[in-house]
């Protein structure tokens, strides 16, 4: 199995950013751009959740070109308090052998990718909110 993770921290409420984290799966937009690029919705299942501390997810490898499912992802976001309006969020992605296997090596690389996006809309997050 293949992990990347890393932490970062942000200047907003850990409740800001837990909520955020919870919900991004479920936006219209969300959906409109995964049928878009992908041609589908992934089936994204929340398997952890405790308020304010921990969301870990999972969603099965999907290749479009044989219509098959085969591994899988999984990747935790854990929140932990720094101060007031100070948070620090760890992510991390995980991925099954399989997933290294039909990725051809890439996986490790796509991983970073969903990583990046996230902090990047977390960041987004806190300069909306800061300037206000």
């Amino acid at each position: 199995m293949g992990k990347v993770s890393t932490v970062i921290e942000l200047d907003l409420e850990i409740g800001v950013i837990y909520k955020y984290l919870e919900n991004k799966y479920h936006s219209e937009r969300y959906k409109k751009a995964c049928i878009a690029v992908k041609g589908y919705i992934p089936d994204i299942e929340l398997l952890e959740s405790m308020d304010d501390e921990k969301l870990l997810f999972k969603v099965k490898g999907y290749d479009p070109l044989l219509r098959i499912h085969m591994g899988s992802w999984k990747w935790s976001y854990t929140l932990k308090e720094l101060g007031e309006y100070k948070t620090a969020v760890t992510f991390c992605y995980e991925w099954s052998v399989l997933m290294e296997l039909f990725s051809l090596g890439t996986i490790k690389s796509q991983a970073g990718n969903e990583l990046v996006e996230s902090v990047l809309a977390l960041e987004a997050l806190e300069q909306a909110l800061v300037s206000v």
